[in-house]
């Protein structure tokens, strides 16, 4: 998973970079709008979280741009601002933010809140297989196979 920081502020970008890079997280940080269009030209992170008060092109606008591209319309954006009023908060998310964040802020929720984005909107969706003998289920595609031959039952089975 990779997410993209545009922050202005080094001590926040850095501090931000620092506890996701400890979670596990690989992270790329930009200062402006420009750096991230290129680095969106080259690979699309899987979240994005994003300033408003940036300098040239300002975090609201970057948003509805990438609203507007089908290239960029999925991608998840969290709002981590100064800008805390209920005004700002709702104005962020009817635009099209995902999650918003108000500075200052705790970083253990920070790294939780990005967690639970790349969960929900990044679905990991992996196969359980299970073997007993020459007996293999996958609860996933829920299928079984005995000796490497599918066997098919109905929706509902009984045991006589």
């Amino acid at each position: 998973m990779t997410v993209y920081i545009v922050e202005d502020d080094t001590a926040i970008r850095q501090m931000e970079s620092y506890a996701l890079e400890n979670a596990g997280i690989e992270v790329q940080a930009f200062a402006c709008a420009e750096e991230l269009y290129e680095a969106c030209s080259k690979i699309l992170p899987d979240l994005l979280v994003l300033d408003i008060m940036l300098p040239g092109e300002d975090g609201m606008r970057i948003l509805s741009t990438l609203r507007r591209s089908r290239k960029t319309a999925h991608i998840p954006v969290m709002m981590v601002t100064a800008k805390g009023s209920e005004y700002d908060r709702v104005n962020g998310l009817d635009e099209g933010a995902d999650d918003y964040m108000v500075k200052p802020f705790s970083v253990l929720e920070f790294i939780s809140r990005v967690k639970a984005l790349l969960r929900r909107c990044s679905p990991q969706v992996k196969s359980n297989r299970y073997t007993l003998g020459c007996i293999l289920l996958d609860d996933v595609s829920r299928t079984i196979q005995i000796d490497g031959q599918d066997c098919f039952l109905t929706k509902k089975n009984t045991i006589c």
